[in-house]
């Protein structure tokens, strides 16, 4: 592997398999990670179902309040400041303790 020396601590290599329906038909989609945790099943599992709890949890709230997914914003660096803008407006909101919808 190139640049070695990025990957110490190096601990495992894991891949998480995925299986869902969509349009009516069955897929099956494997990711891998590199990772910095003992190879221990257990460990990994919990690492990753606990990634995507929370990215799920982000993202939807990305594409459903704000309307992430239907954003046109593309010139310079609008798409980069909106991003990161986002995400800060989300948690100042959950944050901030009104007891009004984010949306």
């Amino acid at each position: 592997m190139p640049k070695t020396e990025l990957w110490k601590g190096l601990r495992s290599i894991g891949m998480a398999e995925r299986e869902y329906w969509q349009q009516g038909r069955g897929i099956i989609e494997q990711r891998y990670f590199i990772n910095f945790i003992k190879a221990y099943a257990g460990i990994f599992a919990r690492a990753v179902c606990g990634h995507w709890c929370v990215e799920n949890r982000l993202h939807r709230h990305l594409d459903v309040t704000f309307r992430e997914d239907e954003s046109r914003t593309r010139k310079g660096n609008a798409l980069a400041i909106m991003t990161t803008i986002r995400p800060i407006c989300l948690n100042f909101l959950q944050k901030h303790g009104l007891k009004l919808s984010i949306k």
